[in-house]
């Protein structure tokens, strides 16, 4: 019987920084970026690598995709290809290609533009298809892995490029010590893909500032009308997750009131949206102990300066009060 497909590592479809790898096939890119103009040709390859010890046999189709969830992983159509869609613009110059062990192949494609296509982002995938092998019905049975490229094409014209943060939040309001999870949700109302980047500056209670941290390193893109979680998380240092409540709040200690402000750009005009959030942090257990250390040293203090006001007194013959 047919197993289930495997979507390989594509969820992470905007890092583009690594090749894809699954069951030892690897496509590079993972991921492509086209600015095109109605009417444009694009030609470029993909490359494949068997880096098994076996023939793989590999048999592509193009889909279009949007994003599944708040991940940013593809969401795949299986729908007839719509003609003023990406998928319906890309053909590659081999359909199928069998690559022997250790072969690397190099495999042509070219994006045709319409001349009325639609301004703004188009979405593919160049999908390949293996493994699995026919039973007695011709079925195929066993794993069948799917992989790919992406290919993200924005064309010129009437593009908007809108956005906004729809949350900006702690998943607390206090907290014991740190890390503090910011949980960011970049919202694009356009109709082209961004890459919401910026900054979070973390503010204390007397407005200086102690921390900046980086927002979407990565790059990654947000589609048109969907939601991209951003998150980003504020630590000192790096606590083993069996360590005590004292540990961690040494390691890392904060104190007081904090206000965290998010600051993204986006697009090509580098549009900003910024938001606040505020948490407290209240490292109980070393404030207690600073606690007992200050009245320890208040009590010593003060036994020190009796005994030295009694013995200036004996020095010069006063009468020393009991």
């Amino acid at each position: 019987m047919k197993k289930g497909f495997i979507l390989a590592i594509l969820g992470a479809f905007v890092l583009g920084l690594a090749p894809v790898t699954v069951s030892a096939l690897t496509i590079s890119p993972p991921l492509m970026e086209f600015d095109a103009r109605p009417g444009d040709v694009i030609v470029d390859v993909v490359k494949l690598f068997n880096e098994t010890e076996e023939q793989l046999v590999l048999k592509s189709k193009v889909n279009n995709f949007k994003a599944m969830d708040e991940t940013g992983t593809p969401n795949f159509s299986s729908d007839a290809v719509e003609p003023n869609s990406l998928a319906a613009w890309v053909k590659l110059d081999e359909k199928e290609v069998t690559l022997a062990p250790g072969e690397r192949k190099s495999v042509l494609f070219t994006i045709n533009v319409p001349g009325d296509a639609e301004p703004g982002g188009h979405f593919a995938g160049i999908l390949w298809t293996f493994g699995g092998a026919p039973s007695d019905d011709g079925q195929a049975v066993g794993v069948i892995a799917e992989t790919g490229t992406l290919v993200l094409v924005r064309v010129a014209g009437e593009v908007r490029e809108e956005g906004r943060i729809a949350e900006f939040s702690t998943d607390k309001t206090s907290y014991p010590h740190l890390p503090v999870n910011f949980g960011i949700r970049f919202e694009n109302t356009g109709n082209v893909h961004v890459k919401p980047a910026g900054v979070i500056e973390i503010r204390n209670m007397w407005g200086k500032k102690v921390a900046t941290l980086t927002v979407n390193e990565t790059l990654a893109n947000v589609l048109p009308n969907s939601i991209r979680k951003l998150d980003t998380i504020w630590q000192k240092n790096e606590v083993l997750p069996d360590a005590s409540e004292w540990q961690k709040e040494r390691e890392n200690f904060a104190w007081g009131r904090y206000t965290a402000t998010v600051i993204l750009n986006y697009g090509v005009n580098g549009k900003t949206v910024t938001a606040k959030e505020a948490f407290m942090v209240f490292p109980w257990m070393v404030t207690l102990l600073y606690i007992v250390l200050l009245i320890v040293v208040i009590f010593l203090l003060t036994l020190i300066v009796k005994r030295y006001n009694r013995w200036l007194l004996k020095k010069y013959g006063a009468k020393v009060p009991k």
